[in-house]
Formats: C-alpha cells, structure tokens, sequence
C-alpha cells in the first residue's frame, strides 16, 4: 500500500470523529485535491470512509453485520448488491433459494452471522459459528457456457480483496478453496437452477473464516483471519473489498473474457504444478501433476502414463 495511504489511514484511526480535509492536507503537505483522490482509493481497497461536505472523512471500523447493507450499495460494476441480513439461519443458501424463487433481483446477498446447518461442496457440513463471513450471492446471468468459471471467479476475488484490504497473502486450492500455508480459511459453494445453458438463478455460497472460533478437531486443517493476523477484524470492510473485486471479475466472466479469469486464477494457484490425488465423484482416484486449468475451469492432470485428463469435479490432495 502506499504510504500516503497509511499515513491517511493512520490520520482516521486516531479518531471517531470526522477529520476536516484541510487538517489531513497540512499534516501530509498535500492538496485538498489529491487527500480526496487518496481518500476514494482508499474505499475502492474496501475501507468504509464517510464524507461530509464540511466536517471531513470518518473511517467506519464496523464489526456490525446488520449494517452491511448501506455500505454495499455503492459498489461500481454488473452487480448492485443488496444484503438481506439474518442473525442466525440453518443455510444462507436455504434462505436465498427461497428468495431467487420469488424473483428478487440479481446482486441480493444473504448474509448470516451464524448458520446452524452450514454445508460445503458434496453435502460436507461447514463449522459456522458467530464472527465468520456466511453468505450467497443470487446471480442470475442470461446464460453462462462454464459453470465451473463462477468457483474461479469467486476464490480469485476472495484472495484478491483479503490482500487488498490486509495485505495478507493466501492461495487457491482448485477448484474452490482458498488457503493459508496450506490451511483452509475460505470455502466456495455453487448451486442453481439451469436447464441447458439457460439459468434460472445461480447461488454462490461463500464462507470465509474471520473472527470465529474453530472446533479443536478443525485446528491442524484450517485457520481464520484474526488468527493470522493476530487481531479481531472488522467484517464489513472486508465484505466491501471482496464483493468490489467480485463485481470486477463477475463482468469478464459474463462478457466470456475466460483468459482473463484462467489468468487471475493461476496467478494465485497452488494446485498447478504440484502433484495430485484427485478424487472423482464417481468413485475413482487418479494421481499425477496438476499441470494447468483449461479455458472452461477443468484441471489438467498428467497421469504417470503420460495421459491426460480433465478433471471436472471431484476432490485434490496436493502430494508431498
């Protein structure tokens, strides 16, 4: 990040009050001008700054979940997200599969502070207690030729908005975990109604370990963002800057720019080039290098016979 950045970041924490411009300005030896252009980089990275035309800027550090809402809503892209905020619920995906049956527009969130019945890909259950990021977004694209893609798309935006906001460095696991030194902090979970290429509505499911506790029989095998980084976060900044960089990425897939997506994917990949145990859902296991992603989402993995193949759905164990 750039200094100028934290310096004003530092200038906002100080306070909970709003700090004028010119004072930001003269501490900085900037121009009104450039404090303001400073400041809205800041919100595109997900920080929640508040304007007022005379008293200044004020940084929003909110845990509050309930409040997401008003601070989506500014979010440039496809996308206008509204949250539908609920405190505790079985499954946001229940919740928003009743609401994408009653035609609520696309870009509607439900977003959980506990979910009692949380699942993951192939009926897994997912440990979701208080101070967790649970929610599904309601998409509902005219059509969409790679299904496969939106999982893509939504690890490369996660890791993408944790770095921009934190700083913080994690990978992505194919097809749809994202990891911290190999432990799992975010999980991803598609599902719908499409009839050929034709979609009704699609739910993306994602839920990403903050500020909650883990059961001990979790601990060797996934972490939270208040663990790596030592400190209680506020969740909807990082909300802000993982649905910013999804509205981004959600455009190049509806527009089919695929290399764009296989690109920002294998960018932070740590499946391609490692060697691999795939299990397929039919029941078969296969083991070789994970070579590449092709153009529709499916990974390439080179058996030790030199064959091919294109893995579509199933589980990866990275080989030591």
């Amino acid at each position: 990040m750039d200094q100028r950045l934290r310096e004003i970041l530092n200038i906002l924490s100080s306070t909970k009050d709003y700090v004028p411009g010119p004072v930001i300005a003269r501490r900085l030896g900037l121009s009104r001008a450039m404090v303001h252009r400073l400041v809205e980089e800041l919100k595109l990275l997900g920080y929640v700054i508040e304007t007022h035309p005379r008293r200044g800027y004020r940084l929003l550090v909110s845990d509050d979940l309930s409040l997401a809402d008003r601070y989506v809503r500014d979010i440039p892209g496809p996308l206008k997200f509204r949250v539908h905020y609920v405190e505790k619920c079985a499954s946001t995906q229940d919740i928003a599969e009743a609401l994408a049956r009653q035609g609520v527009p696309e870009g509607t969130i439900v977003l959980a502070e506990e979910m009692s019945k949380g699942r993951g890909r192939m009926g897994r259950e997912w440990i979701a207690s208080k101070g967790g990021l649970w929610f599904t977004i309601i998409l509902r694209p005219r059509k969409i030729r790679y299904l496969q893609l939106l999982s893509l798309v939504a690890g490369a935006s996660i890791v993408e908005g944790i770095e921009g906001f934190l700083g913080v460095k994690t990978m992505l696991k194919w097809p749809n975990d994202v990891l911290y030194n190999d432990l799992k902090l975010a999980g991803i979970l598609v599902e719908g109604r499409v009839e050929a290429d034709i979609v009704d509505y699609i739910l993306l499911g994602i839920g990403l370990n903050v500020n909650n506790d883990l059961p001990s029989w979790l601990k060797d095998k996934a972490t939270t963002l208040a663990n790596i980084t030592g400190r209680k976060l506020p969740r909807i900044p990082l909300l802000r800057s993982i649905l910013y960089r999804f509205n981004e990425n959600y455009k190049a897939l509806v527009e089919e720019q695929y290399d764009r997506i296989t690109s920002l994917w294998r960018k932070y990949s740590t499946t391609i080039g490692s060697r691999v145990r795939v299990h397929l859902i039919d029941g078969r296991t296969i083991e070789g290098l994970a070579e590449d992603i092709a153009d529709d989402g499916s990974l390439v993995v080179k058996l030790t016979n030199g064959t091919r193949i294109l893995v579509y759905a199933g589980d990866v164990e990275h080989l030591r």
